[in-house]
Order: structure tokens, then sequence, then C-alpha cells
């Protein structure tokens, strides 16, 4: 590719941002849904205790309303939850020694 091809289509990306934002956006809506469901799914299961599906849904749904920085506190405490869930799913699940 000649580097006039590349400016050529820096130039397009830059003009047009919504064809990438549009990809970006509806990754995000298939992910909080997917994990919407994972919550569903974990307090049907009582794998893990009552209150961690209900917590991690209320943060997955605090990231649409929630600006700035704030907005970053909401997504590190939804990344410990991960952690969270994965101990107490691992605690249920593991066969006694």
């Amino acid at each position: 590719m000649s580097p006039a091809a590349g400016t050529k289509l820096i130039a397009y990306v830059k003009d047009n941002p919504a064809h990438l934002v549009a990809v970006d956006v509806v990754g995000f809506l298939c992910l909080t849904v997917g994990l919407l469901l994972l919550c569903l799914a974990l307090g049907r299961a009582r794998t893990v205790p009552r209150w961690l599906p209900i917590v991690f849904a209320v943060l997955l749904v605090l990231q649409f309303p929630t600006p700035g920085r704030a907005l970053d506190v909401v997504q590190a405490a939804i990344m410990v939850m991960f952690v969270v869930i994965a101990f107490f799913y691992r605690r249920a699940t593991a066969s006694p020694a």
C-alpha cells in the first residue's frame, strides 16, 4: 500500500467516525446483554451468594448514566466483580479433597 493510499484511508476514518463508533456501540451492548444474562444464570444456579449477581447487574446498568471519572470507578468495580465471582464459583464447584 502506498503512503498516499494510507493517508487517504486515515483521512476518511477521521472524517467519518460514525462507521467505527457504530461497531463499538454494538459490541458494547452485546457484551452488556451477555453479562446481564450471566447474572441471571448465576442467580438461578445459586452457585454464588444471592447478592453477587444483583450487585454485578446494578454495576453493569450504572455504566450507562455515569460520566467521566465515576465511570472509570464503576468499570473498575465490574472488573473486581469478575474476580469475586470466580472465587465463589470456584469454591462452590471445587471437589472435596
